[in-house]
């Protein structure tokens, strides 16, 4: 990874069984978002900072609870981040009620294509299957718009606490003018290779260009 080039964290998270899916959406949302972005050591290494809420639907529980997706401010060493900051401390309490932390992972990736801002539209997350190796370029059906991010299997952690597995090699963002064709091309998630995933999100901006942090939020 290059300073040229637009680097991403995207933390996949499982909630605490604990938690009702209602319960943790809305603590992630009004409660860890702003703890997380409020802290200086966060805001060092973050340009913009989304939250992607995934849709439990039928009854089938999904993947993950949420994505959270940190747009890196570019840097020779991507490994040091807030993980490495003292003020992580701050909001280690707040991920251990929220999540399970057996079952989140963290990950680097290069942007290769698209947007990383949030753009209008319904959402859904992609995951491509082990085998799956990106064309230079493809046509998702129905979609307004896609981004697509290289992951480095490398930097796989439990949220900065220990190692962990991740064997999805791409990320694909989509956005779709209605929930109905944006369902329908999560049904269709095997185009992306044998052991992909799909989750339809709904997409939350916490902080960025677009979106500045207020000051007077800290705290």
């Amino acid at each position: 990874m290059t300073q040229t080039t637009i680097v991403r964290r995207s933390s996949f998270l499982k909630r605490n069984p604990a938690l009702m899916p209602a319960a943790f959406s809305a603590h992630y949302e009004t409660s860890h978002g702003p703890l997380a972005a409020s802290l200086p050591g966060f805001r060092k290494h973050t340009l913009r900072y989304v939250q992607n809420h995934v849709e439990h639907t039928d009854g089938v529980e999904p993947l993950f609870d949420g994505i959270t997706m940190t747009t890196q401010v570019p840097r020779e060493d991507y490994s040091r981040g807030f993980f490495s900051e003292p003020d992580y401390e701050k909001v280690k309490g707040d991920e251990f009620y929220l999540f399970d932390m057996s079952r989140t992972v963290s990950v680097l990736a290069d942007v290769l294509h698209g947007p990383v801002a949030p753009r209008a539209g319904s959402k859904a997350v992609f995951l491509a299957g082990s085998g799956w190796q990106a064309p230079d370029c493809f046509a998702l059906d129905g979609a307004l718009d896609y981004s697509l991010a290289r992951i480095d299997p490398a930097s796989a952690s439990a949220l900065g606490f220990h190692g962990a597995a991740f064997n999805h090699p791409y990320i694909i963002e989509a956005w779709f003018e209605t929930p109905a064709i944006r369902n329908e091309a999560v049904a269709r998630a095997d185009r992306f290779g044998a052991g992909a995933a799909a989750m339809p999100v709904r997409e939350v901006l916490i902080f960025g260009p677009e979106k500045p942090w207020a000051p007077e939020a800290d705290g």
